[in-house]
């Protein structure tokens, strides 16, 4: 056998392994690349339900403002006192249901903004793990050409 077809044989041997490992590296990155993307719109998404939130609270607070006023437009209307009992305690029963529901809006925007915050870091862990085993296959691709090429070799030198 020629020397020269062992010898493009052996550089054709190589360049598969470079090829596959080259392809194996760029799987990686971009399945670490898509992840990170992922991430990031999980991250802005839970920015987003905390933004919303705030606006809900800003809502509730103005439709509370509401609410009393007409309440206190229908006492005066009605011929009670303002500041009599019964009045004081329905403004009270308000005041205490406006700030349940403040504390519930931002007890639920916390929970979504909390799960999607996982889910971000859960997708950029996934991309890590995607790319720690593209360069294990291309250390394994790499070793098992370096054997087959050395098997090669020495039956050749023979």
């Amino acid at each position: 056998m020629s020397y020269w077809v062992v010898g493009a044989a052996l550089v054709m041997s190589v360049m598969r392994a470079a090829t596959s490992m080259y392809g194996m590296y760029v799987q990686g990155e971009a399945a670490k690349d898509a992840a990170d993307y992922q991430a990031k719109l999980a991250e802005e998404k839970a920015r987003q339900a905390r933004e919303m939130a705030s606006r809900e609270k800003e809502d509730l607070g103005q439709q509370h403002a509401r609410d009393v006023a007409l309440g206190r437009v229908n006492v005066a209307a009605s011929g009670l006192l303002i500041d009599s009992g019964s009045v004081q305690d329905w403004e009270g029963d308000m005041i205490d249901s406006y700030e349940v529901d403040k504390i519930m809006t931002d007890h639920n925007s916390e929970l979504v903004a909390n799960g999607l915050l996982s889910e971000a870091a859960m997708s950029r862990a996934e991309g890590k793990n995607a790319q720690l085993a593209s360069w294990i296959n291309m250390g394994a691709t790499a070793f098992s050409s370096a054997w087959s090429l050395g098997m090669s070799t020495a039956a050749l030198i023979k």
